[in-house]
């Protein structure tokens, strides 16, 4: 490993000198032609605040629906509370029904 020779480099990237080619830009805009592109952005800018706008309607009422969906299972939760209960109730009197008995 000792010796192996390196290659010599340039130290930099070298090109060709010349003539250094003006900037060409594939889209031109006239002066007072600037209008013509900002009415496209506003119309993306626009459709893009429709689409967030119908994405929060359609979210509202999902959240609606779960509402109604949670009011509904709390209710359903206290009937079952209530249930419980009364079967807790009856099932005391007839142990102490029993209890009284020979």
């Amino acid at each position: 490993a000792d010796d192996v020779e390196g290659v010599e480099r340039p130290l930099r990237l070298q090109g060709a000198k010349g003539q250094t080619a003006a900037a060409q830009f594939p889209l031109h805009v006239r002066p007072g032609g600037i209008a013509a592109l900002a009415c496209d952005l506003r119309q993306a800018v626009q459709d893009g605040i429709e689409d967030l706008e119908a994405e929060v309607e359609k979210n509202k009422a999902k959240a609606a629906q779960l509402s109604a969906e949670a009011q509904q299972a709390q209710a359903q939760a206290k009937q079952a509370t209530a249930e419980t209960q009364q079967i807790k109730a009856e099932l005391q009197k007839t142990q102490q029904k029993e209890k009284l008995l020979p």
